[in-house]
């Protein structure tokens, strides 16, 4: 329409179509410019509120798996004090829980 309008009026022939072009022009621009607005949010459903959640039942607690970690000098085999007391706390552990993980 812009071109339409431009020619014309550089023509300045029929006055009535130079304001028809410029009218459409400026309705092509106000269609664009309204269709880039953002849509408008929908609107919020009512907050429903919801009942408390029962209470669950107690649930048995396993003890916590504890793990132990030896480590030895490089290129070595020899268990070192630090490790047998490591060894000693993870065999007491695994006797008082009664089994091995």
């Amino acid at each position: 329409m812009f071109d339409c309008w431009v020619e014309e009026q550089k023509e300045n022939i029929q006055p009535e179509d130079i304001a028809a072009c410029r009218n459409a022009f400026f309705g092509a621009i106000v269609a664009v410019e309204t269709a880039l607005r953002p849509a408008p949010e929908p609107m919020a459903d009512p907050v429903v509120e919801e009942p408390e959640p029962e209470p669950m039942a107690p649930m048995e607690i396993e003890p916590a798996s504890t793990h132990y970690v030896i480590f030895f000098d490089f290129d070595s085999a020899v268990i070192s004090d630090d490790a047998t007391h490591t060894i000693g706390d993870a065999v007491a552990s695994t006797r008082q829980n009664g089994r091995w993980r």
